[in-house]
């Protein structure tokens, strides 16, 4: 939650003509947040200046003080492509085929160097995007190879 003097100096800001890109560079924060405090912060003083004996100063301070809610449980990825993922899938299979034939002394792919070879092939997306897909397709079943059952001896 960002103090009530960041609040101010944000709604100053743009009172003085500031742009909400501008505000966001000097306040260190997403354009999309300085435009739902502003945003608030007029809704707010609507409610203040309306002529009405029920006034709720709760509302008012939960506009205010509270942080912006973002609802991205519906976000879809999409930088993540369906060409991207088989090609994740590619990587990864023939990476379980070279694992199997030179079996203990194999060294799987870093995700690092997976990455790359992602970036090489022109797909502009970040290492900890892929760094998740790895982690989830290691652990399903037709990804599993022996670096994910190092530990399998201690507990036998």
């Amino acid at each position: 939650m960002k103090k009530l003097e960041d609040i101010q100096n944000i709604v100053n800001s743009s009172k003085e003509g500031w742009s909400d890109s501008r505000i966001a560079e000097e306040f260190n924060m997403s354009r999309n947040t300085v435009r739902k405090y502003r945003l608030r912060y007029w809704k707010a003083q609507e409610l203040l200046n309306a002529d009405s004996q029920d006034l709720n100063y709760e509302e008012i301070e939960e506009i205010l003080y509270n942080d912006p809610k973002y609802d991205s449980s519906n976000r879809k990825p999409y930088k993540y492509t369906r060409d991207l993922d088989i090609l994740l899938d590619k990587i990864l299979k023939e990476e379980a085929k070279r694992a199997e034939a030179e079996g203990q002394k194999y060294k799987p792919l870093t995700k690092t160097k997976i990455h790359a070879q992602i970036r090489k092939a022109g797909f502009k997306i970040g290492y900890t995007t892929i760094s998740r897909k790895i982690d989830e397709k290691r652990l399903a079943k037709n990804h599993i190879g022996p670096w994910n059952n190092m530990d399998s001896d201690l507990t036998e």
